[in-house]
């Protein structure tokens, strides 16, 4: 089996990841990335709304409850 790999920067998780976990899951075994706290903060210019360990923790109860 293939494995997909998906990268997010993830402040609050909506329909879009969600989409794109389930097409992703279409092509192979999902594995996902999450772009860290600093990074975004670097990138973006304004801290996370949302500590990646928390989002973190949502992915992965949400992928749980989908088997």
């Amino acid at each position: 089996m293939k494995r997909i790999v998906v990268y997010m920067s993830v402040s609050l998780i909506h329909h879009g990841h969600v989409r794109l976990i389930k097409r992703a899951s279409e092509y192979g075994e999902v594995i996902i990335g999450l772009t860290t706290d600093d990074v975004i903060e670097l990138k973006k210019g304004y801290p996370q709304s949302c500590d990646t360990s928390i989002v973190k923790k949502c992915l992965k109860q949400w992928l749980l409850s989908k088997r």
